[in-house]
Parts: C-alpha cells; structure tokens; sequence
C-alpha cells in the first residue's frame, strides 16, 4: 500500500522523540558549559534540519506541497518572534527564580504545542489511509 511512507515517518518520529526524550534527561545532570555546549549543537541542527525541509519543500513540483511551503514560510517567523517577545519579556523579571519558572513554562507549552502537531500529523495521516481504502474499494 502506498502509506507504507507514513510507518517510516513515524519511525523517524519516534527516534527523534527518543532522541529528545534522552538529551533533557541527560542535560538535567550536565554542568552549565556542557549544556551550553549541547545548546549550540540543536541549533545548529535544527537550523539544518529547517533549511533542509525548507529546501524539499521548495523543489517539490507538487501544488499542494508549495501550497504547505508558503504556509510554512508565514507560520515560521511568527513563531520565532512570539518566542523572541516572550523571551524578552520574561528577562524584564529581577526575580532569577521567577524568570527560570516562566522559562520551564515556556517549554512545557512547547511541548504542548509539539503533541498537537504530532495529533494534526495523526489526522491527516488517517484521512490519506483512508482515502486510499476508499479508492482501493470503488477500483
């Protein structure tokens, strides 16, 4: 069947859930350089990881997927600065305890946010399965 892609995406989904799962259980005991360290390196991979979807999305000859590709270029910025004003925000605090709470809250929700794109990803992987049953069914 032609959604054979979607069991390995989701098996890339789940090495990357790991993967993340591993990397705050072991930042939690790493000291300050070391977990600076790891900062720098996931955003630099994430920085390849985005221009190298931004890339695939762009050279894809499919409407929908530059349909998806314009969307994406909007919803990118906007995050980015909703993160940038955030953060800006929450350094205003004197409180050092105070801005390390609103700063673990801010990740919490991204989180959050994360396991609703992972349930979007679900939606629509279910509706293509069954697309794909219906016209299995009427050829």
């Amino acid at each position: 069947m032609s959604h054979q892609i979607l069991t390995v995406k989701l098996c890339e989904l789940e090495k990357q859930i790991s993967k993340t799962q591993s990397r705050i259980q072991l930042s939690e005991s790493a000291s300050l350089p070391r977990l600076q360290s790891e900062i720098e390196l996931l955003q630099k991979e994430y920085d390849e990881n985005n221009l190298a979807l931004q890339n695939k999305l762009r050279h894809s000859r499919t409407e929908i997927v530059s349909i998806l590709a314009s969307a994406y270029s909007k919803i990118e910025p906007v995050i980015r600065d909703a993160q940038e004003a955030l953060h800006a925000e929450v350094m205003h605090y004197d409180d050092k305890e105070m801005v390390n709470e609103c700063m673990l809250l801010l990740a919490e929700y991204e989180l959050d946010f994360s396991m609703l794109s992972v349930d979007r990803a679900l939606l629509v992987s279910l509706k293509a399965i069954a697309a794909q049953l219906e016209a299995d069914q009427e050829g």
